[in-house]
């Protein structure tokens, strides 16, 4: 997993109530995904919802436990040219309209060549 990661990828949590908030580097995103871990998740679905240019993707991805419970969300995921994953920026599954907001404006950043962070 590390691997698919660059060195200085951003996470940003704008869900409510269970946001991580904002964090940067590989290392630290590891620590996240092992909380996750930690608390009972053994599984994670992607499902592509919207993509944009070689880089963007609006994606719904559920976190599973054994039990039966999982924890949907919409996350807008951008990579790089190797692939890797340099953003993730996580909302509640119902917030679409954030979501899409956030897709869209990366899109026009990567367009005007500013980058998308």
């Amino acid at each position: 997993m590390a691997a698919s990661y660059t060195d200085e990828i951003v996470n940003d949590d704008r869900r409510t109530g269970v946001s991580s908030g904002v964090t940067v580097g590989r290392e630290q995103i590891l620590e996240l995904v092992r909380g996750l871990v930690d608390v009972g998740f053994t599984t994670v679905t992607t499902v592509p919802i919207a993509i944009r240019g070689e880089g963007l993707a609006l994606l719904r991805r559920t976190w599973h436990q054994a039990d039966g419970f999982d924890l949907p969300l919409l996350a807008v995921g951008e990579v790089d040219a190797d692939g890797r994953t340099t953003a993730n920026v996580m909302f509640d599954a119902e917030d679409r309209s954030g979501a899409v907001a956030e897709l869209e404006r990366r899109c026009l950043d990567a367009e005007a060549g500013n980058g998308s962070t």
